[in-house]
């Protein structure tokens, strides 16, 4: 299996399930926000922001994890902080399985999804106040923007937050899946996050005529492997990512 996320106005991501790499996860990854590398913890090694626990990463267990941001009409106060469930579904949770017991087991007020792999199982997550759904592969692809897959919590979904540019970033990853051929390996996955003049945008370029705070940027990409429990970080965008060095963290 080979998992490729990235971001803009939110993470996204791509799972690709290839039964010939013998349970290997590859990952890459990229995000708008600005991120700090944390491998201060011996159980899990990844990328979150300042003052937040958790984000991105894999841990000692072999299970790595993914974060979108959703938008439910049922949000709102109360509950455990999405960030904080993913710190602890990466210190406790040593399987998808057991990552999906502990995610259903806590009270969400807040939409997210989690894309969570191990060794040999992978799925996305569309987390609600309603429930949380479990989203498998499809075609043997995971493909992971801003907007719930599920059919359950889409008719109260907060379209205005992330739409039309959510759906548009993910129809056309998927048509490149469509097209072929498979990537052959985790390098070859950084070639479908790019945007060709007139396409959505899969990366943030800073439009340095705005204001400060409104300079958004995609400034990592990350490659998770449960497999050998390590996140691979680049600086920059996964186009800039390929000619540039990566920093291997081990859990």
């Amino acid at each position: 299996m080979e998992h490729l996320d990235g971001a803009f106005g939110g993470p996204f991501g791509v799972h690709v399930d290839r039964g010939d790499r013998g349970g290997s996860v590859l990952v890459a990854g990229t995000d708008t926000n600005g991120w700090n590398l944390d491998c201060e913890a011996a159980y899990m090694v990844g990328i979150t922001e300042h003052g937040i626990l958790g984000k991105i990463g894999v841990n000692s267990a072999g299970l790595a994890l993914h974060f979108n941001i959703l938008g439910h009409r049922e949000d709102g106060v109360g509950g455990v902080p999405v960030h904080l469930l993913a710190a602890i579904v990466l210190e406790e949770a040593g399987s998808v399985t057991e990552a999906l017991d502990l995610v259903r087991s806590a009270p969400i007020s807040a939409s997210s999804s989690f894309t969570l792999f191990d060794h040999e199982t992978a799925v996305t997550t569309d987390i609600t106040p309603v429930g949380v759904f479990a989203v498998e592969p499809v075609d043997g692809t995971v493909i992971r923007t801003n907007h719930f897959l599920a059919p359950a919590p889409r008719a109260g979904e907060k379209n205005e937050l992330y739409q039309p540019d959510s759906g548009e970033r993910y129809d056309l990853v998927a048509s490149r899946f469509a097209r072929g051929p498979e990537p052959r390996n985790a390098t070859e996955l950084l070639g479908f996050l790019y945007s060709a003049p007139g396409q959505p945008h899969l990366c943030c370029v800073p439009d340095m005529t705005l204001p400060l705070g409104q300079r958004w940027a995609t400034l990592a990409t990350i490659m998770l492997e449960p497999g050998s429990r390590t996140a691979r970080v680049a600086d920059g965008s996964p186009l800039e990512a390929r000619n540039r060095p990566w920093r291997t963290l081990t859990a």
